[in-house]
């Protein structure tokens, strides 16, 4: 810039992409539609919870495992399940490693072998095959195996009185 040269400073810039503003209205359809989604998830994460509850707690009365209501408990059905299969109740220790950083990649393995592992003993327990216990790796499938194992009737006397 020379001597008595002014800038011009009246220029404007946008800085957007390009794209449109969201309207509103659209806007609120998008969150209607999640909460929608979030509302679904809850109720069937509700109901997958008290199906299993249901299952564990009818499993450890047709074993006469005592504290059967501890189905009803967040890290008490861990130990439950335990106990139904004759595990070591310190076992679900490694359930609370699942919340340690860094740890938790190794506790989540451990915890996927424990669980197979009592489902199996379970299985066994009730007089059923102990692959039934490796079904709960698949999907879908494993939803159904602690229904299986507590309503089926099959065997179910000799189970009761070999647990006596």
């Amino acid at each position: 810039m020379k001597g008595g040269e002014k800038m011009d400073y009246s220029t404007t810039y946008e800085y957007s992409s390009g794209a449109e503003q969201l309207d509103p209205t659209a806007a609120g359809a998008i969150a209607a539609t999640f909460a929608t989604f979030g509302i679904i998830f809850l109720i069937l994460g509700i109901a997958l919870y008290v199906y299993y509850a249901i299952c564990l707690m009818k499993i450890a009365k047709r074993l006469n495992v005592n504290n059967a209501w501890m189905a009803w408990i967040p890290v008490a059905n861990v130990v439950l399940q335990l106990q139904v299969a004759k595990m070591s109740p310190w076992l679900a220790l490694v359930f609370v490693g699942m919340f340690i950083p860094v740890v938790n990649f190794i506790a989540g393995i451990a915890m996927l072998v424990i669980n197979v592992i009592s489902w199996m003993k379970i299985a066994e327990r009730l007089g059923k095959p102990n692959w039934w216990g490796v079904l709960t790796l698949v999907p879908i499938v494993n939803l159904i195996v602690p229904g299986y194992l507590a309503f089926s009737q099959s065997q179910s006397q000799s189970a009761n009185k070999t647990s006596k």
